[in-house]
């Protein structure tokens, strides 16, 4: 942990950019390294968990108006059967539609899967492989997530 003094180039920097605020930030400039040690410890334990870090991100969307509550949900749901059932699935990427729902894909060795959440909770998926000229995907209304879904995830996962 650091330590809560503030160096003195700190203090003669606060006192040169601020001389009739030095004192009163001086009193808040004490607590900067450890509000920093704090922000730096929940960073690294994002890091270490990836999934938590999704969930997270996943979970912050409807609050910030980038994507309604079913689609997160929805996106939720479909990430914990999609982890419990493929080994080793690496948390997708993701990002907000257009239409308030939500895009998740994974990409690795010429495989690409893709979903798409929409709005009302209900999903479309689409997978390609470039070099088999394979294509396959499905539209979903339901929370079951299809066996050939899962299959085509396992291709790009493998």
């Amino acid at each position: 942990m650091r330590s809560t003094e503030l160096p003195r180039e700190r203090y003669n920097f606060l006192e040169m950019c601020f001389p009739e605020e030095a004192a009163g930030l001086r009193q808040l400039a004490r607590y900067w390294p450890l509000d920093l040690d704090l922000h730096e410890q929940k960073l690294e334990q994002l890091r270490q968990n990836p999934r938590a870090r999704w969930q997270r991100y996943i979970r912050s969307l409807p609050m910030r108006h980038l994507a309604t509550s079913a689609a997160a949900s929805t996106s939720e749901r479909l990430w914990i059967q999609i982890a419990e059932e493929v080994d080793q699935v690496s948390p997708p990427n993701a990002s907000p539609t257009d239409e308030n729902g939500v895009l998740m894909s994974w990409t690795r060795s010429g495989h690409h899967l893709e979903v798409e959440v929409m709005n009302d909770g209900t999903y479309e998926w689409f997978y390609r492989h470039r070099a088999s000229h394979t294509d396959d995907g499905g539209s979903e209304s339901d929370d079951i997530v299809p066996d050939t879904l899962f299959e085509r995830l396992r291709q790009v996962m493998s």
